[in-house]
């Protein structure tokens, strides 16, 4: 008597990625060397793959290119970094070519320093005030704290302008604070 196990995904699969059934979980032997303490998911779709994700963000496990060696380090990168630009981005420790912390909004890869502007603190985040992109309206809102309150819209981890037409002098979205002094007449 022969026992065979066969693994497979239990959801749905998108139409160009048909549902594969694996001897083994792709995650059996997975390893992750540029992001060790990344969680290995399984999945099924187009192939026995293993997935490997730090919190909500899939990371590209491959080892590190020839130009960017793998350095070890004493303490996780993300241990001590902060992202003023971003306050809320998820930090994921990148040990090709160094120690890096690098930063995530979704999927989408941000830069954190804004020197010489100043981080501004809005008293209303800006993607609470526009969160919709005429121009690409499946875009997600990044808020962006550099110089000012805007509502930066990325696609596909690239930046985009969500205006239809872009006028000769573009801007972002920003939001302007207003302060209401009342006074007390007696």
């Amino acid at each position: 008597m022969v026992l065979l196990i066969i693994y497979f995904c239990i959801g749905n699969c998108p139409p160009d990625k048909p549902r594969h059934y694996c001897l083994i979980p792709p995650c059996l032997n997975a390893k992750c060397p540029a992001y060790p303490d990344a969680k290995c998911v399984d999945n099924y779709c187009g192939g026995c793959n293993a997935d490997f994700y730090v919190g909500d963000t899939k990371v590209n496990c491959g080892q590190c290119p020839p130009y960017k060696p793998r350095h070890y380090c004493l303490i996780p990168p993300c241990n001590n970094a902060k992202c003023p630009a971003y306050p809320d981005a998820k930090c994921v420790d990148n040990y090709c070519g160094g120690c890096n912390a690098d930063f995530y909004v979704g999927d989408t890869k941000v830069k954190c320093a804004c020197p010489p502007l100043t981080i501004h603190q809005c008293k209303v985040p800006p993607c609470d005030l526009f969160s919709n992109c005429p121009a690409y309206p499946k875009a997600k809102c990044v808020n962006n704290y550099c110089g000012g309150c805007f509502a930066d819209f990325y696609l596909n981890g690239r930046k985009v302008d969500c205006k239809k037409l872009t006028p000769p002098n573009p801007c972002r979205f920003s939001i302007a604070e207003f302060i209401l002094e009342t006074g007390n007449s007696s």
